[in-house]
């Protein structure tokens, strides 16, 4: 974190992100404010919900519900690895009784600006891969076998692409500030040790983890899937708190 106080930080977020068309900006003026303003979030770990309240301030931590599941599908597998590298929680299952069963539960632990971005992205993956891959088997003919190598593709090529512009962020803010290179990665690394060892400290059962046979299929399905990956974005507005938002390509 730089030298300005956090709150004057989320107040400039929040003066960009009210450049929207509906504020008579023009589509590519209100892209580019979001974009900026991203990057700036991104550089100062804040979440959407810090910028909606408007608050800064030490965070507690927070373990919350995500999804109650029965099986654990490949798709929310890479959902959950892609929301824990780069949002700063970690996974553990819990259970929901009820008269007639009883649910497994996904939650994540983590600050409570670091648990509301992964719970949003998480879903929104999920959302993403039912998308890319319905519109690529209309586009291909696909069989409904494809789908798992596709969306292992798409995970992949959304990974690194979540790994290109987080170093991005982390050039820029080390030459923007003056520190030796590497000084923000290593930053944001502290955040996740931090939350490791919280989590460890307060928790003895084992974090959300599951095996996979490798899959197989065909190769262009798993093309098709990295390349809509590397194109894919996730946008969240103010106040969204559901999986709406979500545009790419395939």
């Amino acid at each position: 974190m730089n030298d300005r106080p956090k709150a004057d930080v989320i107040e400039k977020i929040r003066k960009i992100l009210s450049k929207t068309e509906e504020a008579g900006c023009t589509t590519e003026e209100s892209q580019a404010a979001f974009q900026m303003a991203s990057r700036i979030m991104a550089e100062h770990n804040l979440d959407m919900a810090e910028i909606e309240s408007g608050e800064g301030g030490e965070q507690s931590w927070l373990e919350d519900d995500v999804l109650e599941t029965g099986r654990w599908s490949l798709e929310q597998n890479c959902a959950y690895g892609i929301a824990s590298e780069f949002f700063f929680v970690k996974g553990i299952f819990g259970y929901k009784h009820s008269s007639a069963r009883q649910r497994r539960v996904l939650r994540f632990f983590g600050r409570p600006n670091n648990v509301a971005s992964a719970k949003w992205v998480f879903g929104a993956l999920l959302d993403a891969f039912d998308r890319l891959f319905a519109e690529y088997r209309r586009q291909h003919g696909a069989p409904a076998s494809d789908r798992r190598l596709f969306v292992t593709g798409v995970a992949g090529g959304f990974r690194e692409k979540m790994k290109d512009e987080r170093r991005a962020v982390e050039v820029e803010r080390d030459l923007v500030q003056g520190k030796t290179s590497g000084s923000t990665a290593l930053a944001l690394r502290s955040v996740m040790d931090e939350t490791t060892e919280e989590f460890e400290r307060t928790h003895k059962t084992k974090t959300a983890r599951s095996n996979f046979a490798t899959v197989s299929g065909s190769q262009s399905a798993f093309d098709a899937g990295h390349n809509a990956g590397r194109k894919l974005e996730l946008r969240r507005a103010i106040g969204d708190s559901g999986r709406k938002g979500i545009t790419g390509q395939s």
